[in-house]
């Protein structure tokens, strides 16, 4: 009976949930404000909100010389102005229990500003100031290049850390993605006062924006007018759009071969191996099937069910945890699995994963049951994702990005449902096959004997992604 109770407020739950997200599907509105594209997602359950802008631009606008530069801006806008000190502009948005944060990716960058209704105008006034006003202090620049020196030295004990930069720009290479949106050292203490102010008017003059907004619908006269008086992005004269400027075809995607790409990265004291594999994808995986792309990957690690979290932890007790992902950018992709394990079993847990994956991919190697069950947990949990409204807004936005209807998101309950287990197979086969993966190991320098016993193994300074 209370197995039976607990189905019964599940499906009532999942039902209420996907209710939700229908009814905000139906209060997105489109507006035109003097040529700047704005969605609006009505939510009046709190007086507070949140405006997200996007900038199509990102770290692909930085020079070889300055790495990092669109990165290092945005983090360092609220580090003075030339009428407002840093602890000044600090002590305003703490007074006023609001803020902003910005997000760079390669091929584009957003602003969020959030707070209370009641303290919108001076909050939005606060950054539109700032973006037109920063001025990047010598003091404050210096500050935070002392602070990133020395996080970047922390990676040689931060070996997690140091897999996910290495893995980035070994599997990334040939392509115009490998460098990190952060920048390296070298790059970032090129930076000064000058270039990343001449790197905000680019952005605030150049660059096609669109604007996001959630909240109740008496914000959007005083967010337009701010946006317009204070912020003054025009959009006659910003246009530029980067993806626009870049042609897929001269992107060079990664060579498939009959061994994967081994790299070993030794540290000292590293008493267990952080394991990365993965590789690029291009336009050829990216525009078509994206959702059998998510189900594939979801199918080999996500959650404890997942094949690879089964087989490497339940069965042979070979790590804590392990994850599998394809993502999607405009022009690219990256897939991936990330795992640890001992040092004495590295070669097993490399050896056993790709058992996992050879068996996935072949045409026979998923059960109905098993691709049942898998789209089952997606489907189920799937719908949480628009609990919040911010959240279903950050859907939106990166959905328009990379060129998808956001309605889509509503259908993949059901279209996964569509797949058949041979289709999900041939995806696996075609993503992650195991012969085609960059594998990058962070650990101990006597690992490269296990290796050798999958491929042939380059051995890499960590200094090298410094």
């Amino acid at each position: 009976m209370r197995v039976m109770k607990f189905v019964a407020i599940l499906t009532a739950l999942l039902i209420y949930k996907a209710a939700n997200a229908d009814d905000l599907g139906g209060k997105v509105a489109r507006l035109d404000w003097n040529g700047i594209e704005v969605v609006y997602l009505q939510d009046n359950k709190f007086p507070s909100f949140l405006v997200d802008v996007y900038f199509a631009d990102g770290a692909l606008s930085d020079s070889k010389r300055y790495l990092g530069e669109t990165d290092i801006m945005f983090s360092q806008l609220s580090s003075g102005t030339d009428r407002y000190s840093q602890k000044e502009i600090a002590d305003a948005l703490e007074f006023y229990g609001s803020g902003f944060s910005s997000n760079v990716t390669h091929e584009y960058s957003t602003l969020s500003v959030r707070g209370l209704v009641k303290d919108l105008k001076p909050t939005l006034m606060m950054v539109c100031h700032i973006m037109r006003n920063a001025t990047f202090p010598k003091k404050e620049l210096k500050k935070y290049k002392n602070r990133v020196t020395s996080e970047f030295k922390k990676f040689v004990s931060n070996h997690g850390a140091l897999a996910d930069r290495a893995f980035r720009q070994l599997s990334l290479t040939g392509t115009m993605f490998k460098h990190p949106v952060e920048g390296y050292l070298k790059t970032i203490k090129r930076n000064s006062t000058t270039n990343l102010r001449a790197k905000l008017a680019y952005f605030n003059d150049n660059i096609k924006k669109k604007i996001y907004i959630t909240g109740p619908e008496i914000i959007l006269d005083d967010v337009q007018k701010i946006i317009e008086k204070d912020c003054k992005w025009k959009a006659s004269a910003s246009q530029f759009v980067r993806i626009n400027k870049i042609d897929p075809t001269k992107i060079k995607t990664v060579k498939k071969g009959n061994k994967p790409n081994i790299y070993l990265i030794p540290v000292p004291n590293a008493n267990q191996a952080k394991i990365r594999i993965g590789r690029f994808l291009d336009n050829s995986f990216t525009k078509s099937n994206l959702d059998l792309l998510d189900l594939a990957s979801s199918y080999l690690g996500d959650g404890f069910t997942s094949k690879l979290m089964q087989t490497l932890r339940v069965k042979n007790g070979l790590t804590y945890g392990v994850y599998s992902y394809a993502g999607t950018q405009y022009h690219y992709g990256r897939a991936g699995i990330s795992t640890s394990t001992k040092n004495e079993t590295v070669f097993k847990i490399l050896d056993e994963t790709r058992k996992v994956v050879t068996k996935a991919s072949s045409a026979d190697g998923i059960s109905p049951f098993e691709l049942k069950a898998r789209v089952d947990y997606l489907s189920g949990t799937y719908l949480f994702k628009f609990e919040k409204s911010s959240a279903f807004l950050a859907n939106i936005l990166f959905f328009e990005h990379i060129g998808r209807d956001y309605r889509e998101m509503f259908k993949f309950p059901e279209n996964i449902k569509k797949f058949k287990a041979a289709e999900v197979a041939a995806k696996i086969n075609d993503v992650f096959n195991f012969n085609d993966q960059y594998i990058v190991v962070v650990g101990d320098k006597k690992l490269k004997k296990q290796l050798q016993k999958l491929a042939p193994v380059t051995v890499m300074s960590y200094k090298k992604f410094l």
